[in-house]
């Protein structure tokens, strides 16, 4: 048995620093340096590309180039006429050709119903001012007769 502390003895001290190297085999390092030259040498070396060739057009599709040139004008009468459409009042007369005649109907009750809805709410209006005015006359006279009868 021992007896006593101790600390674990070695011989070596305690603020020392270790560096371990890991390192290929020779073989192979020699091998992947071989390996990296060759590499550079053939990047430094320009490659002989061929010159670049462009197939011509077809038939077809220089008459669509064509047609495409000449075609491009030939919307600008119908965006002008869309746009005199467009600018048209809804109820003017050149506004009416446009118009699909069933539409026409239909625009037609719409505003019989906004016609009759404005003359409602013109009855309704009138029939309360009628109201307010026949309330007053009514209370006018008896105001009349209150005042009377106070003097009396």
């Amino acid at each position: 048995m021992s007896s006593g502390g101790g600390g674990g003895g070695g011989g070596t001290p305690a603020n020392t620093t270790n560096v371990q190297t890991i390192r290929e085999a020779p073989e192979i390092e020699a091998r992947r340096l071989g390996l990296m030259d060759q590499a550079a040498k053939l990047v430094g070396t320009p490659l002989g590309l061929p010159a670049f060739q462009v197939a011509g057009l077809t038939a077809e599709e220089q008459q669509g180039i064509t047609q495409a040139r000449t075609g491009v004008g030939a919307g600008l009468p119908s965006i002008q006429a869309a746009e005199t459409a467009a600018a048209l009042d809804p109820s003017s007369q050149q506004f009416q050709q446009y118009m699909n005649p069933y539409q026409s109907y239909i625009v037609d009750e719409i505003n019989r119903q906004a016609q009759q809805g404005h003359k409602e709410l013109l009855n309704k209006q009138f029939l309360q001012v009628r109201l307010a005015v026949d309330e007053k006359e009514f209370n006018e006279p008896n105001k009349k007769e209150q005042d009377f009868l106070r003097l009396v």
